[in-house]
């Protein structure tokens, strides 16, 4: 007998072979087990048992009795393609026995504290299980793709196939294709849904002479204990039809299900069915069995006899059957809109919350994923769309039905139910990873339970939803209060990793927020921390926090969930709006669970030490405060949930007979709208103190039309609008994005603008402080000051007190005669010189200066006058003195400009010295008050009110169009693999295109749209945020990773390219509502590593560049060498010979043609283009490797090309003429 006995088929191979000798063999498997066979022991609970439905595999032994430990299970999968790929594998470590002519059932599902629980799952795509001992092949079993309810097994001929499961029992018959299952029941005429009256619910079977059987109390039809169907089911109140279809040995048939609703009093009394329905089902015995209920509550007796106080909820928790917080039940899931089911769908149910567990009705998180079949891993509904408005694409594997968590409980008054969904749905304009809301009707086997909040679940398959990728392409990390940062999925190495950086070095030092950036999305991090702090989540920090990270070198990214304690949940100090939410995040003040340790705080605790984190915080946040946290917005958001919610919180009142009560009356109601009215100002206070900022400034932005948007120095304002503040003195820099129709036109600023900060206490400088003095024109424009040492603030030192107050201390040396002289330059920028009408400056000194503006000296104070260069001297002691003084009509330049201070003491002897400077500039304005500014980038340094409206004026969209009219999609690869050397900045091999501009003006990007679809022009929008990266300069090239990952930076595209349906490329601007394509690029299937793209940016010549040598006549010049993907490059030969003209296939210019003479030739300077009558000619310049260097047209019968302005070499000239292509090659010398 034939044995397979490789070791390394152990190792990951998918080589099988069947053992036919007496023994163990697998003899049925199922991955789909979704309620047919459940994990658990007698009459007592078992706490090895997981009381699950985990997937199994039925192992069966013809021979003596036997262990399986030492035995390894390998699993393969089914990929794409249809090929089995190693997956997982693992060594049985328990003693489990399998007897003599006895069934032994192995559990999947990678819980492996459980008894007899492997630590992988099944995958129902299709696949392998095989079974070895000693390193030899025992058995093995490949099946097919799974659905639910069926197995998949070997019959008593040896058939193997799909069947009805029969676990631990003697296997029927099985049969090679699922589609030989029973087919499905459907309902005719009367449809599930919202119904009225008696109706008559009719089913049918497309399988001829199969028997319906069916059940109307949520449980699972069987053969054994249904109803048989035959005839139509009157019914006249709600109810749940289940039905399922048997022929004979035929794997029965998928099971259907319809919930029949009535309209109960509750929604009578408060007008109707107002929000979608969710609707689940499952048999009774799941809910509040005394031994597998997955609902019992804490009041009522498990099958153990034990009863627990209501109380204290974390008393409750995890002692109610013991493992109820990890059970997942059979159910079905319907969503029910405008009366109508738009999906069903078999799912789990498992309980979800801590203390809300205790509530009457409990949080469900509902998947459907692949335990439910290969074909049903995802709700799909009839109209295409998601169940949130916000995110209406997205697919979703699991929801998450929830009660409100501690804001749920009906019994205490005031609280809203619906709090957390509303603060979440603040985030919509921020870019913060959040969990779409939507309100819902939530009934249970038929009976009304309450309004609840479907929502995304915060796990692998939010990731899926919204980013696309799966769960072994992910990390996903939670916190637990006793043990730190966990992994939910992955691991959390990459964290570990950063936290260890972070820690390990001092947040000051220069790269420390570059490197931070390298490991977490720190724009996103920024945003979720502002969140978090303006609603004051003090149940947050070490608790409800979760984060992910595509694992191909991601960056980290936080997950809102949870925020009911935000928005003042309760009235003590913790949640009220003037809690200091800063010091609360670093552990400083307030203490609690969610902030009582270092490893919660510490993140956050370093990176606000970073000066350039610090900056950041406060712009995005100041920007936050005036737009996303205003009270008006913040109330319109309230509005609409409330407008949509109101109907069904009064049912929801009415089902816990708190009649009468509307949501709008709801104590907690006005307290969230008081705490949105009273946060901002504490947030202004506390960032202030925590960040070290100067002051506010007051700022309203506004624009004359609605969709406009702004950036706020750099960071995006997403809206037409501001009002709130911005922080004095400090670089305010406002750019204008014109809404759809429109550019921008000017600035009118009004009159209490007119101050602006151009050098403040905080600003750089550049000092030198030495007993000589430093040569050249010092306080000159153009002086390389490099070597001079760094300082701000208040500069110098006082020997009395070691300096204290200095922010800059300067050192004086050990000789007791200090230099005199110190020397200070500090860079400003000023975009429109002849709007300054002076400046007007604040120095404290100490003894006496001399300030220059470019060079030229323009105020002194307290300084001898007779001393010349080099020996200046102040006049008398100053001890920390203040000058106040203005320069009416400064000489300024635009552009940069230098302040340069000579500071002096009055002796060598002097024990203190002190600089500090401010420097206002006041702008001309007109006599209405208000000035206009063209300039598209305002800026200022504000010392006072700044009032902004960018005024916009209708465009002509065709020469926007035109305007981008350069821009060439150039080159494409959509077979890019790891064998290759180009990879994007995550060292990703993703496919990628490229574009080029062809004009002599750099453009950018940002604003306009990428696809792979001719029919859906507006894919992928190029970001706005990043206008550095996305410019493009005269002949210059950018490339694009189409890997569908726009989370992954600004050259990152919506979409991926196919090279199985090869399409094409396409850039296109938008302008009154009109995409209109700039380019395209429509490609062929390649070759692996092939990119396909124009020659030398030659819009008429495309060719697949196969990194093979070619000769080729391109352009009209013979080349050879090799073609290679240049991403980034010029298309041209990789490493071109020139002039092989014998290497080339026919060409198509000819190398004489009669009537035109191109001399002298070698050149050093001037060519003669000379034809034999007037005649136009275009004539193209390359060089040696095909560069196109020049283009110019001749009219006349003879025209010049200066060579000098090229290096010495070989180029080549196409002259192309109304009858002739003509080449020439030339020499310059």
């Amino acid at each position: 007998m034939k044995r397979i006995s490789k070791i390394l088929a152990v190792a990951g191979s998918c080589l099988l072979a069947v053992q036919v000798q007496a023994g163990i063999k697998i003899s049925e498997l199922m991955p789909c087990n979704i309620s047919t066979y459940m994990d658990r022991g007698g009459d007592e609970v078992d706490s090895r048992r997981s009381y699950n439905f985990p997937g199994w595999v039925e192992l069966y032994n013809d021979g003596e009795e036997e262990s399986l430990k030492g035995y390894t299970i390998s699993h393969c999968k089914q990929n794409k393609d249809g090929l089995l790929e190693f997956k997982s594998r693992c060594v049985v470590e328990e003693d489990i026995k399998v007897g003599e002519g006895a069934y032994q059932v192995l559990f999947f599902d990678g819980e492996t504290k459980f008894y007899k629980h492997m630590p992988f799952k099944l995958d129902s795509d299709g696949g392998s299980v095989a079974l070895y001992k000693n390193g030899e092949l025992v058995d093995s079993l490949t099946y097919g793709a799974m659905e639910t309810h069926i197995s998949y097994g070997r019959d008593s001929s040896s058939v193997a196939g799909y069947m009805n499961p029969t676990p631990k029992e003697e296997n029927g018959k099985a049969y090679r294709f699922s589609t030989e299952r029973v087919k499905k029941p459907k309902f005719v005429g009367q449809m599930p849904g919202v119904v009225n009256g008696t109706v008559r619910v009719e089913l049918s079977c497309a399988s001829s002479g199969a028997e319906i059987y069916y059940t109307t109390n949520g449980a699972e039809p069987r053969k054994i204990d249904s109803a048989l169907y035959n005839g139509p089911i009157e019914i006249d109140k709600t109810t749940v039809v289940r039905a399922r279809a048997f022929r004979g040995d035929e794997p029965a048939s998928e099971i259907l299900t319809g919930t029949f609703l009535y309209m109960d009093k509750y929604h009578e009394s408060c007008g109707g069915f107002t929000v979608p329905i969710v609707s689940v089902s499952t048999d009774d015995m799941y809910l509040k069995d005394p031994m597998i209920g997955f609902l019992l509550k804490s009041k009522e007796k498990s099958k153990n006899g034990a009863e627990f106080p209501e109380s204290d909820c974390l008393r409750d928790m995890g002692k109610v059957n013991i493992l109820q917080e990890h059970w997942n039940r059979p159910v079905v899931v319907e969503y029910i809109e405008d009366g109508k089911v738009t999906m069903v769908h078999e799912a789990e149910a498992g309980v979800m919350g801590g203390c809300s567990r205790g509530w009457e009705v409990a949080s469900l998180k509902l998947k459907a994923g692949s335990k439910v079949g290969s074909t049903q891993k995802e709700f799909v509904f009839t109209h295409g769309k998601s169940p949130f408005k916000d995110k209406p694409d997205n697919k979703y594997k699991s929801f998450h039905l929830r009660n409100g968590g501690n804001a749920g409980n009906v019994n205490e008054p005031g609280q809203i139910r619906i709090r957390d969904g509303f603060m979440q749905s603040l985030t919509k304009d921020m870019n913060v990873d959040y969990q779409a809301f939507q309100t819902v009707a939530y009934y249970l086997n038929g009976k009304y339970q309450g309004l609840m909040g479907l929502r995304e679940r915060t796990n692998e398959d939010y990731v899926e939803a919204n980013y696309g990728l799966e769960d072994d392409e992910v990390d996903v990390l939670k916190t637990n209060n006793d043990i730190g940062v966990v992994p939910s999925n992955g691991t959390t190495e990459w964290y570990d990793e950063l936290i260890n950086f972070i820690e390990s070095n001092d947040p000051a030092s220069d790269g420390y927020y570059e490197t931070a950036c390298k490991y977490m999305d720190m724009d996103e991090y920024i945003d979720y921390h502002i969140f978090e702090h303006f609603i004051v989540n003090t149940d947050w920090v070490g608790n409800n926090t979760k984060m992910w990270r595509d694992r191909k070198n991601g960056k980290l990214r936080w997950i809102v969930y949870d925020t009911d304690f935000g928005f003042g949940l309760y009235s003590h100090n913790n949640c009220r709006a003037d809690l200091n939410s800063f010091t609360f995040a670093t552990g400083e003040s307030t203490p609690m669970w969610s902030n009582d340790a270092e490893w919660k705080v510490t993140l956050f605790k370093h990176l606000k030490d970073n000066p350039k984190f610090s900056e950041k915080f406060v712009n995005k946040a100041l920007i936050h405060l005036g737009s996303t946290f205003t009270y008006d917005r913040v109330k319109s958001v309230w509005d609409m949930i409330e407008e949509e919610a109101e109907n069904e919180y009064c049912a929801f009142m009415e089902r816990y007979e708190k009649n009468g009560t509307s949501l709008g009356d709801m104590g907690g109601v006005d307290a969230m709208l008081n705490f949105a009215k009273e946060r901002p100002k504490y947030m202004y206070d506390h960032m202030k103190d925590f960040f070290d900022v100067d002051g506010y400034v007051d700022f309203e932005l506004s624009s004359n039309v609605e969709g406009a948007r702004f950036l706020i120095n750099g960071d995006l304002l997403n809206s037409s609008s501001f009002s709130g503040y911005q922080v004095a003195g400090k670089q305010l820099m406002v750019e204008p994005i014109a809404p759809d129709g429109y550019k921008f036109k000017e600035w009118s600023v009004q009159d209490n603008a007119r101050e602006y900060y151009f050098i403040t206490k905080n600003s750089q400088w550049k000092y030198f402080y030495q007993k000589e003095s430093p040569e050249g024109d010092w306080a000159g424009v153009d002086y390389d000051d490099s070597a001079w040492k760094d300082g701000k603030g208040k500069m110098g030192y006082k020997v009395s007190t070691d300096s204290e107050g200095y922010n800059t201390v300067m050192d004086y040396g050990s000789d007791s005669l200090k230099p005199v002289r110190a020397y200070f330059r500090s860079t400003f920028n000023v975009d429109s010189p002849s709007e300054i009408d002076s400046l007007k400056f604040d120095v404290l000194y100490d003894d006496g200066f001399i300030v220059y503006l470019n060079g030229k000296e323009i105020y002194r104070k307290n300084m001898l006058d007779s001393l010349g260069a080099g020996e200046e001297q102040a006049d008398e002691q100053a001890n920390d003195w203040d000058a106040e003084f203005s320069i009416v009509s400064p000489e300024l330049k635009s552009g940069k400009n230098v302040l340069a201070v000579l500071l002096c003491q009055n002796s060598p002897e002097s024990g203190d010295l002190t600089l500090r400077v401010n420097m206002t500039a006041a702008k001309k304005v007109s006599e209405d008050g208000r000035r206009v500014d063209e300039s598209p980038r305002f800026s200022c340094l504000p010392s006072g009110r700044v009032e902004l409206e960018a005024i916009f004026e209708k465009c002509d969209c065709e020469s926007v169009f035109e305007g981008y009219s350069a821009l060439k999609m150039n080159e494409v690869a959509p077979s890019n693999d790891a064998t290759t050397d180009i990879v994007d900045e995550y060292g990703i091999h993703s496919d990628w295109f490229e574009i080029y501009n062809a004009g002599d003006d750099t453009l950018n990007l940002a604003g306009l749209y990428l696809s792979d679809d001719e029919n859906e022009l507006g894919k992928s929008l190029i970001s706005l945020l990043h206008p550095d990266s996305t410019k493009i300069a005269p002949k210059g090239f950018v490339r694009f990773w189409a890997d569908n990952a726009v989370y992954r930076g600004p050259l990152h595209a919506d979409f991926k390219l196919s090279n199985k349906n090869p399409t094409g490329v396409y850039l296109s601007a938008k302008c009154g509502g009109e995409y209109k394509k700039i380019s395209e690029l429509k490609y062929k299937k390649l070759a692996q590593n092939v990119s396909y793209g124009y020659l030398y940016q030659n819009e008429s010549e495309l060719i697949s560049f196969t990194g093979e040598s070619e000769a080729l006549f391109c352009d009209g010049i013979c080349m050879s060498g090799t073609l290679c993907p240049t991403p980034g490059a010029s298309n041209a030969l990789c490493d071109a010979v020139e002039d092989k003209r014998e290497l080339c296939p026919l060409q198509s210019a000819s190398a004489d043609a009669e009537g035109i003479q191109v001399y002298p030739n070698p050149t050093e300077s001037i060519l003669n283009i000379a034809a034999d009558e007037t005649v136009k000619i275009s004539v193209s310049v390359y060089d040696g490797v095909g560069r196109l260097l020049l283009v110019k047209e001749i009219d006349d019968e003879t025209g010049q090309i200066d060579m000098s302005q090229f290096a010495d070499g070989t180029y080549y000239l196409k002259l192309v003429t109304p009858q002739d292509v003509v080449q020439r090659t030339v020499i310059k010398k």
